[in-house]
């Protein structure tokens, strides 16, 4: 092979335009089988990678599926009742403001079935889908195709081309709106599957008998001409670099399809456009690779170079294969729990999590960065094959390079020329390669895309690329302020927001404002950050804090982001259970994810106040929200349990999405232990307790994750240990189905008692779990004292864990409490005091577990209410004041006034005075007429 250039030259040229980009070039195919297809995962990932257009039912499915009668495909002995429906498909849809490409079934079907089709789509619901395909791929023989009448034949371009006349009709005839499209093939000999309808190219006057040459002439011949034509591409399977070299074909299969049409239908073929339906790698393990990510990458990068308006990825889920035979000539580590090495079509796995987004999910990612619908693809040139360079005007004046190494060795220097645009000196930088796709295998570090700040653009700069790497430079224009940073996020931890943001194109750095009211009083608390996060620190938890970022630049400062919000706490997520009626189970974490009883889960007495009862039956369970568990790595899992009755695998809480991706705990597993287990997919990781967990009392059951260590505990004590869990819970993904008290599978449901459910968002110690396997509740705090007639008045904050409080009292400051009284509420009065005299309280918390120490001691002095008069003697040069002994607490005041000018207002305290019932007060001459009186405290 000849040796790597020392420099890759590269030309931008912004004044040259190649065409505007459709946003359906990012779209993405779905299933029927696909079971989780409307959940909010999905949503995220289509969100995540731009796509907002999607094919329906999937591939070859679309030949045996009945739209009138959907669960029963043709040659089922039975109906469907798994995967996905068209009620599911337009509900994805509808909420992610899709697109999308239909096929109608014309390998079993019929045009009438077709017609059904659009008026359930597109009048019942109205869906208003777009783009309708007459068969998927029927020129091959692999498709079903049960057109075999005489005369017509299965897999026949010329009974094609009659067919789709009547698919034609029928389907306008219901919407005339809609589009409808043609499979093709781009060579005019291609799958010359009959010789019996040979046609002559009218313009080289050649005969053919190729699928695509003889269905376009008897298309002409029959006066219907499709909306569009259909090519389906997938890349070699001989090694990663050919499947890397190969999307370079689609500008030959471009003009070669556009030739024929011109050819076959004349002037007709002008309103005829080309459009991708499915693409994808051609090999095995390149599916689930590093090559395929970057191929999809650069397909996207070529297609944007010709006039096809789509390029439908194959696809969003597959489903895990194996390939028997892995090559080590080829890149890709990811096996299943056998060492088999894996195989998927998707570009996901299940939900997805850690390990199961692909790389081509995370250069999907990158899409959105590079180019979006009705952007402006500019030239761009490279002169080495092995870097790709792609180049966008987007909208908002920003000019964006999708560059491409497809070395697997070689770091590649480019020097760039740009033309057109003068860019400011730095750019924002998104890549993904190597460094993200080892992170997924070893857990250490991000799997997700790089972002970094590249300083030195100029109209003529150079960079350097990482092999195997796909890369996103966001280039702002000189002589104005950055763009606004936009997807800021903010999550909470305990008593710190962290907060990361997408870079802004002319950035220099970063102002991070916050507020403690959403949308105004924003003051800065970091300037002059130069990469997209921030950690904001020392937080007290509890309190909301509302963020925003500006971009900063020698020209001036971005507008602010949108607003982003969290709440810091030391718990995620903690259900108490404590209400006596309704279905709610308030959240008191900082998640904020309240969770739902269903009919068989009713309140109780628990270990601390209230429980959540579960009765075993169908509906005996509660539910937490989507998601509950996705943002955890290091974890505890912290609760009360007391089985009525052991039933084998009952759960306690089984958070997942399916059979194939959960973590739960079952008191009494198979194997007679209590059991942690997690997985996605490939194999639990456990922790396992020997015997069953006892019925008929509470236990404490915790589970603990820091980085690869598990720690099962059972009432306080640490059962089993793990130093090899390198699942967590976010591995799960955005997990669908969170339960306590039901599973996943078809096991019983749990009969007993949960109470004081806590989610933690690290590992807590030995000891912290022993504590709260024995929570004696913490002292209570705020205690304070009013005196009245009588009687002190006390009250205190709520101490956790506490069902009730003890209050002493003594007549000693520090010591000699004596219990007067026992109390559920937070609120005492103790009546029948000694007026004048000094009282000290104390308050500790209790529930069965135990007392806490005494509250921080308050005194107070009940005094009488009644009007009292004051005596007073002059003795020695002094004036002796006292009162009533009951009426000590009572405020002396004065006031000094001429005798003509009467009582005023300026009244003055007497220091020391509410101590005593007596006080002595020096006689002046000069101080003319000093008044006395007592004043009541309350």
């Amino acid at each position: 092979a000849a040796p790597k250039p020392a420099t890759v030259h590269v030309s931008v040229n912004a004044n040259q335009t190649v065409r505007n980009v459709s946003g359906r070039v990012f779209a993405i195919n779905t299933g029927g089988g696909d079971e989780n297809l409307n959940t909010p995962a999905t949503k995220a990932i289509l969100n995540d990678i731009g796509s907002t257009c999607l094919r329906w039912p999937g591939g070859s499915y679309g030949d045996i599926y009945h739209y009138a009668n959907e669960p029963w495909d043709t040659g089922a002995t039975s109906p469907r009742t798994a995967g996905s429906f068209s009620t599911n498909f337009i509900a994805l849809a509808t909420n992610t403001h899709s697109q999308a490409f239909i096929i109608v079934n014309y390998g079993t079907g019929t045009p009438e079935e077709a017609a059904y089709a659009v008026r359930m789509f597109n009048v019942t619901n109205h869906s208003n889908f777009k783009y309708w395909e007459v068969g998927n791929e029927i020129n091959g023989t692999w498709e079903p195709d049960y057109n075999t009448n005489a005369p017509f034949k299965a897999h026949d371009p010329w009974t094609y081309a009659m067919r789709f006349t009547n698919y034609y009709a029928q389907m306008k005839a219901v919407d005339p709106t809609i589009k409808i499209g043609a499979v093709i093939e781009p060579s005019e000999d291609g799958y010359a599957n009959y010789t019996d309808h040979p046609v002559v190219n009218p313009r080289t006057g050649i005969t053919h008998n190729g699928w695509t040459a003889v269905m376009l002439a008897y298309m002409r011949s029959n006066n219907c001409t499709p909306d569009f034509v259909i090519e389906h591409n997938y890349g070699p399977a001989a090694g990663d670099t050919q499947d890397l070299l190969y999307p370079k074909g689609w500008a030959s299969d471009a003009a070669a399809l556009r030739q024929m049409l011109n050819d076959y239908l004349g002037n007709a073929a002008t309103n005829v456009t080309l459009e991708v339906t499915e693409n994808g790698t051609g090999g095995d393990r390149q599916n689930v690779s590093l090559p395929g990510g970057l191929f999809y990458a650069d397909s996207i990068g070529q297609i944007l170079q010709t006039e096809f308006n789509s390029r439908v990825w194959w696809d969003l889920r597959n489903g895990h294969g194996t390939v028997d035979n892995p090559d080590p000539a080829f890149y890709g580590w990811r096996t299943n729990a056998n060492g088999s090495v894996l195989s998927d079509g998707g570009i996901i796995y299940g939900l997805g999590g850690a390990g199961n987004l692909y790389p081509t999910y995370y250069c999907a990612k990158l899409m959105p960065k590079f180019a979006t619908d009705g952007d402006t693809v500019v030239r761009a040139t490279s002169d080495y094959p092995l870097l790709a360079t792609y180049a966008v005007m987007r909208t908002n004046g920003t000019l964006t390079l999708l560059v491409i190494n497809k070395s697997a060795s070689s770091t590649l220097t480019a020097n760039f020329n740009l033309s057109g645009y003068v860019p400011y000196g730095n750019a924002a930088i998104y890549s993904y390669g190597i460094p993200q796709d080892e992170a997924a295998r070893t857990g250490v570090g991000s799997p997700d895309i790089a972002q970094t700040n590249f300083i030195g653009v100029a109209a003529s700069f150079s960079a350097t690329f990482a092999p195997f790497s796909a890369t996103v430079m966001v280039m702002g224009a000189a002589n104005q302020p950055p763009f606004t940073p936009t997807s800021l996020v903010a999550t909470a931890s305990n008593a710190v927001v962290s907060l990361n943001w997408n870079g802004s194109a002319g950035a220099d750095s970063y102002i991070v404002k916050r507020s403690t009211i959403s949308g105004s009083g924003y003051t800065t608390i970091a300037s002059g950050v130069t990469a997209t996060s921030f950690a904001d620190t020392g937080l007290v938890n509890g309190a909301t804090y509302y963020y925003v970022v500006a971009a900063t630049n020698a020209n001036g400062v971005s507008s602010n982001s949108i607003e982003a919000s969290a709440t810091p706490g030391e718990i995620f997520g903690w259900w108490k259970f404590d209400a006596t009626s309704g279905t709610n189970a308030a959240d008191s974490g900082y998640g904020g994810n309240p969770g739902t009883l269903q009919s068989g889960a009713t309140w109780v007495a628990g270990v601390i106040s209230n429980a959540v009862h579960l009765n075993g039956t169908a509906n005996g369970y509660a539910s937490l929200p989507v998601g509950v568990v996705s943002a955890l790595n290091d974890f505890t899992i912290s609760t009360w349990v007391k089985v009525d009755a052991n039933a084998t695998w009952a759960r306690v809480f089984d958070f997942g999405s399916g059979t194939g991706n959960y973590m739960f705990l079952a008191p009494a597993s198979g194997g007679a232990s209590v059991r942690y287990a997690i997985t996605t997919g490939s194999g639990e990781q456990q922790l396992n307790r020997a015997g069953n967990l006892s019925a008929g009392v509470w236990h404490h059951l915790a589970v603990t994750l820091s980085g690869s260590t598990g720690v099962l505990y059972v009432d306080g004590v640490p059962a089993n240990t793990n130093l090899n869990m390198t699942l967590k819970p976010s591995s799960l993904g955005s997990t669908t189905q969170n339960y306590i008290g039901k599973s996943q599978w078809p096991d019983p449901n749990l009969t007993g008692s949960v109470d004081d459910f806590r989610l933690y968002s690290r590992a807590l110690s030995a000891t912290e779990v022993a504590a709260l396997a024995n929570p004696v509740p913490p002292a209570p705090a705020g205690l304070a004292a009013v005196a009245g007639n009588a009687q002190v008045a006390l009250n205190w904050n709520a101490a956790s864990t506490a069902t009730g409080y003890k209050i002493k009292r003594s007549l000693t400051s520090g010591s000699g409490y004596v219990n007067i009284a026992t109390n559920a509420t937070l609120t005492f009065t103790n009546t029948g005091l000694a007026n004048g005299t000094l009282y000290y309280f104390v308050v500790s918390a209790t529930n069965s577990f135990g007392e806490s120490t005494n509250s921080t001691q308050v005194s107070a002095r009940p005094t009488s209410s009644a009007s009292v008069a004051m005596n007073a003697a002059n003795a020695a040069g002094q004036l002796q004041i006292s009162w009533p002994a009951d009426h000590t607490g009572w405020q002396l005041q004065s006031q000094t006034n001429n005798l003509t000018s009467g009582l005023g207002t300026n009244w003055v305290n007497v220091p020391t005075s509410m101590q005593t019932n007596q006080m002595t007060v020096p006689l002046n001459s000069t101080n003319g007429s000093v008044f006395f009186r007592l004043a009541r405290p309350y």
